[in-house]
């Protein structure tokens, strides 16, 4: 799902850009920036996400599976 909003996010900038050098209508170049931003917001959240599950893997793995794994290895 990320990727996706990626490649939108990509797209919608390129078209933003497209708006703006073509000088277009404000209203246009206004909800181009719109998408734009919300893209933008949703990508920041999926990264936020991204780092929330990352501190609990290594949570888990550094008060859970590494003392079971010491335990394991020395008997």
């Amino acid at each position: 799902a990320s990727g996706f909003i990626r490649r939108e996010y990509d797209m919608q900038c390129k078209q933003l850009r497209h708006l703006q050098a073509r000088d277009e209508k404000s209203v246009r170049i206004d909800k181009a920036r719109a998408r734009v931003k919300d893209l933008h917001s949703r990508i920041l959240v999926a990264i936020q996400r991204i780092d929330s599950i990352s501190r609990k893997i290594e949570e888990l793995r550094d008060k859970e599976l590494h003392p079971q794994l010491e335990e394991l290895v020395g008997g």
